[in-house]
């Protein structure tokens, strides 16, 4: 289920890709978004959405007799998303595949997408023409 973290300000967000035997196959395989405290993991695979509370940090890790790796990458620190405040998260249809877009209370908008079982990430700049103090909405809030 989706969590509700409309208010919630981004204390981490990593990244966990797919490398296989040394190549790298994917950089945004799962997400990791940390806010109240709690850990939440986004997976988006064949059209839906999975997401689930996770009790302890993520770490990457291995499988060594597959070649698998799964590297993680400080995705908050490296879009300067650290402390910023949660509007909503929607997900939506697109064209060939499924996104998640998380909407800041700056206008800046965060888009995981996934297409062609390929997963990938957008940070989208606000709108100069929108205000960007809305603060967090709820469905129904005017």
């Amino acid at each position: 289920m989706q969590p509700d973290l409309a208010g919630a300000r981004i204390e981490a967000l990593l990244f966990e890709g797919f490398v296989h035997h040394g190549q790298r196959v994917n950089s945004v395989n799962v997400v990791y978004l940390k806010a109240n405290g709690v850990w939440n993991r986004l997976t988006l695979d064949a059209g839906t959405v999975h997401w689930r509370q996770e009790r302890n940090e993520p770490r990457p890790w291995t499988v060594p007799e597959e070649g698998w790796d799964y590297p993680h990458s400080d995705a908050g620190s490296e879009y300067k998303l650290l402390g910023a405040q949660i509007a909503s998260i929607q997900s939506n249809e697109t064209t060939n595949g499924i996104a998640v877009e998380i909407r800041l209370c700056d206008g800046r908008r965060a888009v995981i997408q996934n297409a062609e079982d390929h997963t990938s990430f957008l940070l989208v700049p606000a709108d100069v023409s929108q205000p960007s103090n809305q603060g967090p909405q709820r469905p129904g809030a005017a």
